[in-house]
């Protein structure tokens, strides 16, 4: 009885693998566009809050935005817009992503796909308000510290929000860590041995994204590369608890 069960689940699974190249290629773009649709929908409401969300995020800074042309305002806006809708729409983004990622997974695997989209979310929220609450102010105070013997910050509206959104989205992005560990954890696909032996890689890969992710600057890099280290070694903990 067993035999003839087991028999039945990978016809299952077989089934829902058959798909070719095109069919997967087509199952993207849908995916995609669901995903652009939705974050646009939700830019579209968000833009007639754009002021208030600017004003949120120049918090960090406490000092006055200057603009250098008539339309930067207005193309502020949109941006700012375009940043929350994304973010209103990442639960959808992050289960249209699993929703692409299952068939190719077992059908015990593919049950994560509701909580792997709602602890995303959590997750990249979580990230986007440490960078608010603890990078951004001590990172900005850091730098206009250098402006001296005279020198008068005078920072542009769309160059500071371009900066600040960059960060909250690179934040939020890392902070998918543990999350994706555990994944793979569960998956079977790597374990706590594999994690240490491979811990002097994944330090270098961190400070590498941390270049990467962020200005080019010491500091705002080693913001973001020491939160990674911590999270690597959590990881680790969550991947040992996972039965890794």
């Amino acid at each position: 009885m067993e035999e003839e069960l087991e028999e039945r689940e990978l016809e299952e699974e077989e089934e829902e693998g058959g798909m070719t190249l095109i069919e997967h290629l087509e199952e993207l773009r849908r995916r995609i566009i669901v995903s652009l649709a939705t974050a646009l929908v939700f830019a579209t409401g968000a833009y007639f809050f754009a002021g208030d969300i600017i004003e949120i995020l120049r918090k960090p800074l406490g000092e006055p935005l200057k603009i250098l042309y008539p339309a930067e305002a207005f193309i502020v806006n949109i941006k700012v817009a375009l940043f929350a809708g994304v973010y209103l729409a990442l639960p959808l983004i992050f289960y249209e992503l699993w929703g692409f990622i299952s068939p190719g997974l077992k059908k015990t695997e593919k049950k994560y796909s509701v909580p792997f989209a709602l602890f995303s979310m959590i997750l990249f929220t979580l990230g986007a308000l440490f960078a608010y609450w603890k990078v951004l102010p001590l990172g900005l105070n850091f730098l206009l510290g250098f402006a001296k013997g005279g020198v008068e910050p005078n920072i542009t509206l769309n160059y500071y929000l371009s900066f600040i959104i960059k960060m909250l989205f690179a934040f939020g992005i890392v902070f998918q860590m543990p999350l994706l560990v555990l994944f793979l954890t569960l998956i079977k696909l790597i374990d706590v041995k594999f994690m240490i032996h491979n811990a002097r890689y994944a330090i270098l890969t961190i400070f590498v994204l941390g270049a990467i992710l962020t200005p080019p600057d010491i500091f705002t890099q080693l913001m973001l590369a020491l939160p990674l280290l911590i999270l690597y070694g959590i990881s680790i903990i969550i991947c040992k608890l996972a039965g890794g």
